[in-house]
C-alpha cells in the first residue's frame, strides 16, 4: 500500500460510504446495559451514538437533540434519564419526543413527527453490534462461522471493570494496521507484552474475521498459578481477532476480555475506545483478589494504549505527506496484508 493512501480524501470518503451500509461495530455486552438508564456513547465519523437501556430495550440512536442539537449525554458512560440537558426535551426508546416542556407556550409542533436519527442494533448472545438502518447485512452473515464461538465468549463474561476513550491524531487505518501488528508487541510494550507473549502467532483469516492466536510464555503461565484457582476454562494462548475494519476482541488466557474500535473521526484523527470485562469466576468470593487483578487488567491495557498512540503519530507524522515509497510488511504483520487486500476491494 503506497504511504499516501491513508491521506487520500478520495479514498476516506468511499470508505465512509461502504462502511457505514456494510460493516458493524463491536459496541458492548449486555453486562453494561443491566440497570434502566445505563448508557455509553461512542464517536463515529462525524457523529456522536449513544448506547442507551429503556425499561424495554436497549436501543441506540444519533446523540444529537432534535430541539436544538445539543448532545443529550456528554458523557462517555453512565446512569441517566434520556433527557436533553439544555432544555429538557425526553424521549422513548423508538427515539420519539417524550415530553416537551411548556410545549403550548414555547411551539406550535406535532411532536408525534420529531423522531432522534436510529442506528439498528443486533446481538450475538451478549454481545451488542451495531450498525446502520440502511445495513441489510445480517450479524450471522457478516460473522460468518465465527458467530457460534463468539456466542459462547459473550456468555462467559460476567462484569465491566473499564471503558476508556482515547483520542489518536492519526488516520484510522494506521491504528487498525498497530492493533493487528504481533511483530511489534515484544519490542514496543517491554514492560507488558514482552513478559507474555511468545512470539509464534497462527493466522486464520475468513472474509469479515481475521483471527490470531499466539502462545503465552511460560514465566506468564508459571506466575499466573497463584490465582488460577479463581478461573475456570483457562487457556495457554493470547487470543486477537479483528471484525473488518473498525472492531477487535482479544484475551490472555481467557482470564479477561477486551474489546477495542478504531473509529474515524476525521481523515486524520480516530477515536479508539476500550473495554475491559472479567469473566465468570470466583474472583467475587475474594474482593481483594479481583480488585487487585482488576487494576492489574486496567494498567497493563492504558500503559499498552498510549505507547500505542505515541507509535502511531510518529508514523503518521512522516508519512501523511510522502508519496515516495511503499513500506515494508513482514510474515509477523500477515493480518495487516489481509487487511490492505480487502480495503483495495472497496
Amino acid at each position: 500500500m503506497k504511504k499516501n493512501t491513508y491521506t487520500s480524501e478520495k479514498n476516506f470518503f468511499k470508505e465512509k460510504s461502504f462502511f457505514i451500509t456494510n460493516t458493524y461495530i463491536l459496541v458492548g455486552h449486555r453486562c453494561e446495559f443491566e440497570k434502566k438508564g445505563d448508557y455509553k456513547t461512542i464517536d463515529f465519523f462525524e457523529k456522536s451514538i449513544a448506547i442507551y437501556k429503556f425499561k424495554e430495550k436497549i436501543s441506540a440512536f444519533t446523540n444529537k437533540c432534535a430541539h436544538r442539537g445539543c448532545k443529550i449525554f456528554s458523557k462517555a458512560k453512565g446512569n441517566s434519564a434520556f433527557v436533553c440537558p439544555y432544555h429538557a426535551w425526553s424521549y422513548d426508546n423508538s427515539g420519539r419526543v417524550k415530553n416537551i416542556p411548556f410545549e403550548k407556550k414555547a411551539f406550535k409542533i406535532d411532536k408525534t413527527r420529531i423522531k432522534l436519527e436510529e442506528w439498528a442494533l443486533e446481538f450475538c448472545g451478549d454481545f451488542i453490534f451495531l450498525k446502520s438502518k440502511t445495513n441489510k447485512i445480517s450479524l450471522k452473515n457478516f460473522l460468518g462461522k465465527e458467530f457460534d464461538q463468539l456466542l459462547k465468549i459473550s456468555k462467559n463474561i460476567q462484569k465491566c471493570i473499564d471503558y476508556q476513550v482515547y483520542k489518536w491524531g492519526a488516520n484510522w487505518q494506521i491504528c487498525v494496521e498497530n492493533s493487528i501488528d504481533e511483530y511489534h508487541a515484544i519490542f514496543l510494550h517491554k514492560t507488558t507484552f514482552k513478559n507474555v507473549l511468545k512470539l509464534e502467532p497462527k493466522y486464520e483469516i475468513k472474509n469479515n474475521v481475521m483471527k490470531m492466536k499466539m502462545p503465552l510464555s511460560k514465566n506468564y503461565i508459571e506466575k499466573f498459578k497463584k490465582i488460577k484457582n479463581y478461573f475456570n476454562n483457562l487457556n495457554n494462548t493470547y487470543m486477537h481477532t479483528l471484525f473488518f475494519p473498525y472492531s477487535s476482541i482479544s484475551s490472555t488466557m481467557g482470564n479477561s476480555y477486551y474489546i477495542q474500535n478504531y473509529l474515524p473521526k476525521d481523515i486524520h484523527n480516530t477515536n479508539v475506545t476500550s473495554t475491559i470485562y472479567l469473566p465468570k469466576s470466583k474472583l467475587k468470593k475474594n474482593p481483594v483478589i479481583e480488585k487487585f487483578f482488576s487494576n492489574t487488567c486496567i494498567k497493563f491495557n492504558h500503559e499498552i494504549f498510549y505507547e500505542d498512540k505515541d507509535i502511531c503519530e510518529s508514523i503518521y507524522s512522516n508519512v501523511r505527506n510522502d508519496n515516495s515509497k511503499k513500506d515494508i510488511v513482514g510474515n509477523l504483520e500477515f493480518r495487516i496484508k489481509s487487511f490492505r487486500k480487502k480495503l483495495e476491494k472497496i
